[in-house]
């Protein structure tokens, strides 16, 4: 009997505590009221707890991100983490973080792969020239990328970079020896640009067709048939396609919010804006 009334007060116990604790949905709830009174420490706090609660929790961590932008910016200073915070609400669904990331993001390239930073706070790398033959593991470990340039390299392929770096919505592949792209593309749901000028392509993947928010595709210098070229066409209606010399390449109105990828000594000897990826 004395079992089985021990069992009886820990099962009590168990659901006092569970109704007492704070559900995901609370927790975002209480962040937004914390937002409203520009208590953004605490709404930090909050929306952390909801994501802690429910890790799919996509509006949380959109919020999460609104939080410490404005935090930054009471304190007078500008920090580019928030976008790891919407980079997760855009994986999640959430459409308003992919819009923000498009239209909002400034943040400084890194120049090549030698810097000690951990990959998930690298948001725009510039790897051109730097004599890479195939995809470095430590590129494939940036999960965060925004914009991207391996161009002038030697890469035979940029499958490694297709399959792990699903948050593109810049990439610049110019001047390797591409053949062949792998149907990974599909996975750069939201990429917006892809530069894949003076490479060895013949062809691209029916999975293409999947980039729905692709606007500027450039295959200059690549030996494409003309028939390959209205394939390619038709799968991307909606897509500036560009294949000859003189062709004109749009400046898409995003793209004029990403500052470009620079080397390092580059950034110490002007500040004059120099040409954009």
């Amino acid at each position: 009997m004395k079992y089985i009334s021990l069992f009886t007060l820990a099962a009590s116990l168990f659901v006092m505590t569970a109704a007492t604790t704070p559900t995901a949905k609370e927790y975002y709830q209480a962040g937004m009221e914390n937002l409203k009174k520009q208590n953004f420490v605490e709404a930090i706090g909050r929306f952390t707890e909801a994501v802690s609660e429910d890790p799919s929790y996509a509006d949380a961590f959109y919020q999460r991100a609104r939080a410490k932008e404005m935090l930054a910016k009471q304190k007078g200073y500008t920090d580019s983490q928030h976008y790891g915070d919407l980079l997760q609400a855009m994986r999640l669904g959430n459409k308003e973080a992919a819009k923000d990331i498009q239209e909002g993001y400034a943040g400084e390239c890194v120049s090549g792969l030698a810097h000690d930073l951990r990959p998930e706070e690298v948001f725009c790398l510039d790897a051109s020239s730097a004599n890479l033959k195939s995809t470095p593991e430590k590129l494939t470990q940036m999960k965060n990328l925004i914009q991207l340039s391996v161009g002038d390299n030697e890469l035979k392929d940029i499958n490694g970079i297709l399959a792990n770096n699903q948050t593109l919505l810049f990439l610049d592949a110019r001047q390797n020896q591409i053949e062949t792209l792998s149907a990974d593309i599909k996975k750069l749901t939201y990429l917006q640009e892809l530069n894949l000028r003076d490479n060895q392509l013949t062809q691209l993947p029916a999975e293409i067709k999947e980039l729905k928010n692709l606007r500027t595709l450039t295959l200059t210098g690549n030996p494409i048939e003309d028939s390959e070229k209205d394939k390619i066409r038709e799968m991307l209606p909606k897509c500036n396609v560009y294949f000859g010399e003189n062709e004109a390449i749009a400046k898409t109105k995003s793209n004029t919010k990403f500052r470009p990828a620079r080397k390092a000594t580059e950034m110490q000897a002007t500040k004059k804006a120099p040409k954009r990826l």
